[in-house]
C-alpha cells in the first residue's frame, strides 16, 4: 500500500486562502478565525508537531468547504426560484455575491413567502402571518398542527384554512400565557423576599436566578417553571406505605 500524501503547512494555508477568497470567511466567521489561529500556531512549531496540527487544519478546511458548497447550492436554488417567480431583491443578490449564503438563503426564502402571501387570498395570507409569528417566537406546535402547516406551505393543504388558523392562534396564545405567568411568578418571588434574608440564602438565590432567566430567556424560564410545577405536584402525592417486616422477623426468631 502506498503512503498517504502529507499536506504541508504551505499547502494547507493556500487551500484555506482560496476558500476564504471565495467568501467562506463571511459564510462562517468563527470557523475561519479558528482555522487562521491553527495555521498561525502551526507556523512556529517543530516539524512533527506542525504536521499533526496541519492535519487538523486540513480536516477543518474540508468541513468548511463542504458546508460552504452546500449552502451556496441551496442559496443559488432559492435565488433562482425567486427570480423565476418575478421577485427582485437587491439585498439577496448582494449577500449571494459576497459569499454570505446563509443570509442570502434566508432573505430569498422570506422574499418568496412575501411574494406568495401577496398572491394568496386573505385567509391564506393571515395563515402565513400566524405561521411567521409562531416561527419567530419558536412556538412549540402540536404534531398534527405542524404537519398541516408544512402541507399548507408546500401548496398541498391537508386541513381547512380556518381550522388551521384557529389551532395556530390557540398554540401561540397558550405559549404566550405560560410565558407571562412565568415572568409574573419570577417578579413575585423577588418582591415577596423578606429583608432579613441574607444574600446567600437559598430562597434569595432561587428568586434571583428566576429573575435572571426572565431577563435572558423567557422561554427557558417558562420551561423551568413548568418543571417546578410538575415537581410540586409529585411532592403532594401521598407516600407509599412501607411493608411492615419487623413483625415477621420477630415471629421467625421465636422457637
Amino acid at each position: 500500500m502506498g503512503e498517504e500524501a502529507t499536506v504541508t503547512w504551505q499547502q494547507a494555508a493556500e487551500q484555506f486562502a482560496r476558500l476564504r477568497d471565495q467568501g467562506a470567511a463571511s459564510f462562517d466567521p468563527p470557523a475561519a478565525r479558528f482555522i487562521e489561529s491553527l495555521l498561525a500556531r502551526a507556523s512556529v512549531l517543530s516539524e512533527g508537531a506542525q504536521a499533526r496540527l496541519v492535519a487538523r487544519v486540513t480536516a477543518r478546511v474540508a468541513l468548511l468547504e463542504t458546508a460552504f458548497a452546500a449552502a451556496r447550492e441551496e442559496a443559488q436554488g432559492r435565488v433562482e426560484t425567486l427570480q423565476q417567480a418575478g421577485g427582485e431583491d437587491g439585498k439577496v443578490t448582494a449577500a449571494f455575491f459576497t459569499g454570505d449564503y446563509k443570509d442570502a438563503s434566508r432573505r430569498a426564502l422570506r422574499a418568496l413567502r412575501e411574494l406568495k402571501r401577496s398572491r394568496m387570498p386573505h385567509m391564506q395570507a393571515g395563515l402565513l402571518r400566524l405561521a411567521d409569528t409562531a416561527r419567530t417566537r419558536r412556538t412549540r406546535l402540536p404534531q398534527p398542527v405542524a404537519r398541516d402547516l408544512r402541507a399548507m406551505e408546500s401548496g398541498r393543504p391537508s386541513a381547512p384554512p380556518r381550522s388551521l388558523s384557529t389551532a395556530l392562534s390557540w398554540a401561540i396564545y397558550r405559549e404566550t400565557e405560560d410565558e407571562l405567568n412565568a415572568i409574573l411568578l419570577a417578579a413575585r418571588a423577588t418582591e415577596n423576599m423578606p429583608e432579613s434574608v441574607g444574600a446567600y440564602n437559598g430562597l434569595r438565590l432561587a428568586a434571583r436566578s428566576m429573575q435572571v432567566f426572565a431577563e435572558l430567556s423567557s422561554p427557558y424560564l417558562r420551561t423551568l417553571v413548568a418543571r417546578l410545577r410538575d415537581i410540586a405536584v409529585l411532592q403532594r402525592l401521598p407516600e407509599r406505605k412501607k411493608p411492615k417486616t419487623g413483625a415477621r422477623r420477630s415471629s421467625r426468631g421465636k422457637p
